[in-house]
């Protein structure tokens, strides 16, 4: 006798469901054993302390830097006094190079008038060699396309605080942080077709646009030629305002005194360290900014600028 593809189909499809049901048929609740884990969770949780340790007590942490590696020896003896056997700690495998770890950094504006400035130290970069204080001098490295329009530099950087970046642009966002979005939209979003193909790069349409009628944008000099001349010329500081990032385009403009850190590659054992280096949140860079590059050059009022043993790096 034949059978046909649908009976055997359904012949195996009956024989998986019998076999399913007599799994849970053999499968006997605890009851006893659950009533103990949700005693244990109701009335002796240890979430919040654990969630403590590691967010106030332990705080953000630069991934490979000592404080990383405390909160993670603290992890590993938690869960040895919860019983846990042969608990292992394992090498950090991302980037490679030395920790590092800002231990200390006081930057303030003094002339013409006192301001404490919301900034900090780029991951990677070297410390200050104990207080500098210097005025401001602006560097735009956007500009910067061949060795020759550094020459104009040569000579007036010594020991000065270099602002790389021209003012960064603010603008008011009225968006709210949530939506609601209509059924209409939801529906929309479940039919998109995702398609992932890692040799498609996408653009911003007003750059597409730029390419496609040929006005392809003059590329600046590379960041290490750049960087290797600020040093020879004895820079002291380098900083940048916090601007738009990748989240900037959900997120708008990193203004009201917030400040995303970027951060270098790691140095490895025995490279160069690179310059010391801040990022400034937009609203008091712009302030610097306006105070040594603003007006006619008689109106301008330098402003002087402060850090403090700035020690930030422990590689």
């Amino acid at each position: 006798m034949r059978l046909s593809p649908k009976v055997i189909l359904t012949f195996i499809a009956l024989i998986s469901i019998l076999f399913t049901a007599s799994l849970f048929a053999q499968e006997k609740m605890d009851d006893r054993m659950i009533a103990r884990m949700r005693d244990e969770g109701f009335n002796r949780s240890q979430v919040m302390d654990l969630v403590w340790h590691l967010t106030d007590v332990y705080g953000p942490r630069l991934a490979n830097s000592p404080s990383y590696n405390q909160a993670a020896q603290w992890a590993k003896k938690k869960l040895e006094e919860f019983g846990a056997e042969n608990v292992l700690l394992f090498p950090f495998a991302g980037l490679g190079g030395m920790p590092w770890e800002c231990t200390f950094s006081s930057i303030t504006m003094h002339t013409p008038q006192y301001m404490p400035l919301i900034a900090y130290a780029v991951p990677h970069t070297r410390g200050t060699k104990g207080k500098v204080r210097s005025n401001a001098v602006y560097v735009n490295t956007r500009e910067i396309f061949s060795g020759a329009d550094l020459q104009k530099y040569r000579g007036m950087l010594s020991g000065k605080i270099v602002l790389i970046a021209p003012e960064a642009p603010i603008e008011p966002d009225m968006n709210p942080r949530t939506v609601r979005l209509s059924d209409e939209e939801l529906d929309k979003m479940a039919e998109t077709e995702i398609i992932q193909n890692p040799e498609i790069v996408t653009i911003p349409g007003d750059e597409y646009d730029t390419l496609l009628k040929g006005n392809i944008p003059r590329q600046p000099l590379s960041s290490e030629r750049i960087n290797a001349f600020l040093e020879k010329e004895g820079v002291a500081v380098l900083v940048a305002p916090s601007q738009h990032s990748v989240k900037g385009r959900l997120w708008g403009p990193y203004d009201k005194g917030i400040v995303e850190i970027g951060r270098l590659h790691p140095v490895p054992s025995g490279g160069h360290k690179p310059l010391p280096r801040v990022t400034m949140a937009a609203e008091h860079y712009n302030r610097v900014f306006r105070h040594d590059t603003s007006g006619p050059r008689k109106q301008r009022r330098v402003g002087s600028y402060e850090f403090y043993r700035c020690r930030t790096s422990r590689f």
